[in-house]
């Protein structure tokens, strides 16, 4: 996102993911991210902070809250990304006595 002026946009993220099957069969997941808008230069820099969110595809949660005089929005968004062929994890290899026992005198 890119704001006006290179204004940061101050917020807190937080993102979660549910896996599902698409029409098609294949596996798709959706990713959930939820960010809270604040701002502490005035209304008006508030309102240009969360409209260009909702031009990136946000939507408002709620209303408006205000904390010590700042404006804060909740704003979410759902984003489909593909999800990761599951690969079997290979396990680690046993290690002899020797082995172990290097390992041991390397990390003293």
């Amino acid at each position: 996102m890119s704001l006006k002026n290179e204004t940061k946009v101050q917020c807190y993220l937080f993102r979660t993911s549910r896996a599902g099957r698409s029409e098609n069969g294949k596996e798709e997941m959706k990713k959930y991210e939820y960010k809270v808008v604040v701002s502490n230069n005035g209304f008006g820099d508030f309102e240009e902070k969360v409209s260009e969110m909702m031009a990136d595809g946000w939507k408002p949660i709620g209303g408006v809250a205000f904390n010590h005089s700042y404006p804060h929005q909740a704003m979410a968004r759902v984003i489909e990304v593909e999800k990761e062929e599951n690969k079997p994890r290979e396990k680690p290899k046993a290690l002899t006595a020797n082995e172990a026992m290097k390992r041991l005198d390397d990390l003293t």
